[in-house]
């Protein structure tokens, strides 16, 4: 069995991750696994890697891979013996357990969906004062974008039935509080109060240094055009930003213009003018860059202006690992800031922003089809979720409002409360009271 994991974990089980190992042919052997703190104390989530079931266990008391793989796979066998699969787990996971092989993160994919599965365990024991065990059972039944929206324990249930040649006859398994035939792949709609209370659990301060402080002297604006790969019909925005503004401010201020709800990680890549090196600016995450051939710099520690020039002046930018929106960001013009004007500002665009994860480019293909077809078997759902209409031509430039970069930091970063009334998502409103 594979059991992959973060450099935190593996140097609190005293277990160094070796090289990358390359995906089990057999699903039920590859896991991946990390630690994380929730009001001081630490857990564990463990995750198959292709199914994305997951469970969560007390830190406390791990102290090497003996008691890791002990009490990792006794709450595996618990959480599974409550949708009654103890059979399933005794057959094909507990066999797989005899010789462990310990790799770092397979891909980027999976270590954006541990993001996400981590936030999700944080938030429900953290706010709502969830069991480890309880929590596992959330997560597995939370729909999750890169399964395209199903629910993990179905996605093991598949792997399952292929793995084992089994058909679908027998009892289904059906997530607690639910009915067997209701629909489980309605993604989380924007404003359902749970997957607000998710997205303000604070992200890890991945350096003390802060963002630098936009000036009210500054002299020069950049117009940039940025444009959203592989969509139909193409989404762009022109936006016009200070040329003292750093590349998290940027980031900002792309994700204010298109409507993105900023929760996701993010990455620009472009040459250094310098060396011509590609360089990429982002939020930094050693467990990331564990397996990675590069280092993400921190975006709010560089200006924009030491890269983006009229000549050196495109660089790709992606948001959501898990989705993979790719942006290209090119620079149309430096110019005089315009007397009593206020910056940034977003001056075109054409067409609406694809919803918060739909899937990427192709699951939001699958949407707007949806969408129009009224006889679409997800049709209704997905027009709940959606909030009632959605026009993939839309694009009013007057509900656009840029928040401060570095009031978004200190909330992202330092714990910070988010202030009464403020607007943290473009298009949507969070309903933070």
């Amino acid at each position: 069995m594979i059991m992959r994991l973060t450099a935190r974990l593996g140097k609190k089980i005293h277990m160094e991750p070796g090289i990358i190992l390359p995906a089990d042919p057999n699903p039920f052997a590859d896991w991946s696994a990390r630690v994380f703190t929730v009001n001081r104390a630490q857990y564990i989530l463990i995750t198959n890697t292709v199914s994305l079931f997951s469970v969560v266990l007390h830190g406390k008391g791990i102290t090497d891979d003996h008691t890791f793989i002990r009490d990792g796979f006794a709450m595996l066998r618990e959480v599974l013996q409550e949708y009654k699969m103890a059979p399933f787990y005794e057959r094909f996971i507990a066999p797989n357990a005899d010789v462990i092989r310990y790799s770092k993160a397979l891909n980027r994919s999976i270590t954006a969906s541990m993001n996400d599965l981590e936030r999700n365990a944080a938030f429900s024991m953290g706010c709502r004062g969830l069991s480890p065990f309880d929590a596992s059972m959330q997560l597995n039944r939370t729909p999750m974008g890169t399964l395209h929206f199903a629910y993990p324990v179905e996605a093991l249930c598949e792997l399952r039935s292929k793995v084992a040649g089994l058909d679908a006859g027998g009892d289904p398994v059906v997530p607690p509080g639910e009915t067997v035939g209701q629909k489980s792949s309605t993604p989380v709609a924007a404003g359902d109060p749970k997957r607000v209370d998710l997205q303000r659990v604070p992200r890890k301060a991945p350096a003390p240094s802060t963002p630098f402080a936009v000036p009210l002297s500054f002299t020069k604006v950049y117009q940039f055009k940025v444009t959203l790969q592989e969509t139909e019909p193409l989404v762009w925005r022109r936006i016009q930003v200070p040329g003292c503004y750093t590349f998290w401010d940027l980031h900002c201020a792309i994700t204010d213009a298109f409507g993105w709800l900023d929760y996701h990680l993010h990455l620009f890549t472009l040459p250094n003018p310098s060396t011509d090196e590609l360089t990429r600016f982002g939020i930094p995450d050693e467990e990331d860059d564990d397996f990675m051939s590069y280092k993400t710099l921190p975006g709010w520690k560089t200006r924009i202006s030491r890269f983006f020039t009229l000549v050196n002046n495109r660089s790709e930018y992606v948001y959501d690992f898990g989705d993979n929106w790719i942006h290209s960001v090119e620079l149309e013009a430096v110019m005089q800031k315009e007397p009593d004007s206020v910056y940034p500002r977003c001056v075109g665009g054409e067409n609406a922003c694809p919803p918060e994860d739909c899937g990427g480019p192709g699951g939001y293909e699958n949407f707007k089809r949806s969408m129009q077809d009224h006889q679409a078997e997800d049709h209704d759902s997905l027009l709940e979720w959606a909030g009632g209409q959605f026009d993939p031509e839309a694009c009013d430039l007057g509900v656009v409002r840029f928040e401060d970069p570095r009031m978004r930091w200190n909330i992202a970063f330092c714990h910070a409360s988010i202030p009464d009334g403020m607007r943290v998502a473009q298009y949507h409103q969070w309903g933070m009271r």
